[in-house]
């Protein structure tokens, strides 16, 4: 179990790494991540930067990872901010706000279920997110996932959830 800290377990040891520590970058799958990937001016107006897709993928195929800072939720609750904080689990988050080279991290949420082409798998014990093609992508494609409700209520945005 953990150690339950008002209604917050901010200790549980069967979900992976807590606390303010790093998921490991695997250097050699960010080389291979640059061959894919690429951030470009989104097609999303005002949105920034996105991920584009410099090579078709099909539908199962990796993507790239999310990874960052890992922290517990009494951490993420008393974080500032959050816009690049990613849900693990209950109790695991990610931030990729400080490490440019996680190209996770330009991936946007378009708000239209119908271009969204990439899904998360999270992995809260190795504190990361595989993005993962949840459809055939076509080379030069922005690469879109769902931050989900939570996300868009959260930012008081209830529409794009």
């Amino acid at each position: 179990a953990g150690t339950l800290v008002g209604a917050l377990y901010i200790f549980d040891p069967d979900n992976g790494p807590l606390g303010s520590t790093w998921s490991s970058v695997d250097k050699n799958a960010v080389s291979r991540e640059k061959e894919r990937v690429s951030v470009r001016e989104s097609s999303i107006e005002s949105a920034g930067q996105g991920l584009f897709a410099e090579q078709a993928f099909e539908e199962g195929q990796l993507i790239c990872e999310y990874s960052g800072r890992v922290f517990n939720a009494l951490q993420y609750f008393a974080c500032a901010d959050t816009t690049y904080v990613l849900t693990l689990s209950d109790f695991v988050y990610v931030d990729a706000k400080l490490d440019t080279s996680v190209f996770a991290r330009y991936i946007n949420d378009c708000a239209d279920a119908s271009r969204v082409n990439a899904r998360w798998h999270k992995l809260p014990k190795q504190g990361k997110a595989l993005v993962i093609a949840s459809r055939d992508i076509k080379p030069g494609e922005e690469i879109f996932v769902s931050y989900g409700l939570q996300y868009w209520t959260s930012r008081g945005d209830i529409q794009k959830g």
